[in-house]
């Protein structure tokens, strides 16, 4: 079947469109839609993002996918599909017996539909990718995925092995060798790596994945004065990235996409599903092998997943009792979701209920012991179902052929059918609507 949908994938040329297109997608993630709306409100220095903004084509906001964190939805843009689909359905594989040690999926092999990469490679195109989730593997020409951490020398051997042959020692060559302490800055090291693919092998399509905003809205909560601050430095790395664009002479005919994956909540509290379940004797304590009810927990969310999918006592008694907590309100459950209504929202194929929490609210990984504690370490948080403003993401397009207008708030699977478009691409039956079609907003 993946085949057969590669060989739909039909080229098409944009009216007035050079021939060679370049589109440059920058996802900066947990960026709110509001607060690059509000950027001047909020005293930020975004020279770049502020005229991609206001001389581009901006979105009210984009409504994300279920769950609304990172791996799912950078999938849910480069496929037009959403996580069910595509396959890249949380941050992190299901391990219910912790035998994968945390294990993310990062690897390209996971995803099950056609991407965006391929179809441009199979117009000719030349591909690019610097830390974008789900490329480990990917046949992307010039790759330098995304991985674990580095927290060792290990690390940082064990990641030399992953990018396209070569390209990470002629960048190291070129700009320096990676050292494991990056001072906090992976974004510095990420533009750094993005500006010398550029520079060096011109690509028609690049992805990158900025990551420090993500980070210090957890760890501070969102729009907090250290995230503000991330955000100025993200946009110095934007600014990086243009002058790289126009050294390799490449401007009039690069085309960007600012997009990110969520928005954010405040984190003040912790629901602990495990526990939650421990307490009824659906999984064992200490003894991780020992369970009926497996669940999934990505930030402000948790899934449900039997074992034995025809255990209908167990399945009743959860659904059940968390009836019971949402009715009280004392445990900070907004949403139960159960199959039916997952399978509408094309999410958590496997389970039988997913939790959305509430704002203030996030889905805790204590096995025993209360169901409820104060967040000590996280601040914010994301997963949450999809619809709040708060949880918007952004999305701007800048550049030649690219008007100045505001259009309506847009879906994470309207990403895909525009960034197609700006390459001279069209991939096949995507459920989602292109962007940059939308009529424009008046203005109140």
């Amino acid at each position: 079947m993946r085949l057969i949908a590669l060989i739909l994938l039909v080229c098409f040329s944009l009216s007035g469109q050079q021939a060679s297109p370049r589109l440059i997608i920058i996802s900066v993630d947990g960026l709110m839609a509001r607060t690059l709306r509000n950027a001047e409100s909020l005293g930020l220095r975004l020279p770049n993002l502020i005229e991609f903004r206001d001389r581009g084509t901006v979105s009210e906001g984009l409504v994300g996918v279920f769950p609304t964190v990172t791996y799912p939805t950078h999938t849910t843009m480069v496929t037009g599909r959403y996580p069910a689909d595509h396959g890249i359905v949380s941050n992190t594989l299901f391990d219910p017996e912790r035998k994968l040690h945390g294990a993310w999926y990062w690897y390209s092999e996971l995803i099950k539909v056609p991407t965006l990469w391929e179809a441009a490679k199979a117009a000719g195109l030349k591909t690019s990718a610097v830390g974008w989730p789900v490329t480990v593997g990917a046949p992307i020409d010039f790759n330098i995925p995304e991985y674990r951490a580095f927290r060792n020398e290990d690390d940082i051997l064990l990641f030399r092995s992953l990018p396209t042959p070569g390209l990470l020692r002629a960048f190291e060559k070129a700009r320096g060798a990676i050292k494991v302490d990056l001072g906090g800055h992976n974004d510095d090291l990420l533009s750094d790596m993005a500006a010398f693919v550029i520079e060096a092998r011109k690509p028609h399509l690049m992805l990158v994945h900025l990551v420090d905003l993500d980070h210090d809205q957890h760890l501070h909560g969102p729009e907090s004065k250290p995230a503000l601050r991330t955000l100025e430095n993200i946009d110095r790395a934007i600014g990086k990235l243009r002058k790289a664009v126009a050294q390799a002479g490449l401007a009039k005919d690069t085309r960007w996409i600012i997009v990110s994956d969520h928005g954010f909540f405040k984190v003040e509290k912790l629901f602990h599903p495990e526990a939650f379940l421990a307490s009824m004797g659906l999984i064992g304590g200490a003894d991780a092998g020992s369970w009926r009810v497996a669940v999934r927990n990505a930030g402000g969310c948790s899934a449900f997943v039997l074992k034995d999918p025809g255990d209908e006592e167990s399945k009743a008694l959860v659904v059940r009792m968390l009836g019971e907590l949402k009715r009280d309100g004392g445990f900070g459950i907004d949403r139960i979701i159960e199959k039916d209504e997952l399978q509408r929202m094309h999410a958590w194929p496997d389970a039988f209920a997913a939790l959305s929490m509430k704002e203030g609210w996030a889905a805790g990984s204590g096995r025993t012991g209360a169901w409820v504690t104060v967040s000590e370490t996280t601040k914010g948080t994301h997963g949450y179902a999809p619809g709040p403003e708060a949880l918007d993401a952004t999305f701007v397009a800048f550049g030649p052929g690219i008007p100045a207008r505001r259009v309506a708030r847009g879906r994470m699977i309207d990403v895909a059918p525009a960034a197609s478009r700006l390459l001279g691409l069209r991939m096949s039956e995507l459920p989602g609507v292109d962007l940059l079609a939308s009529p424009a907003l008046t203005n109140p």
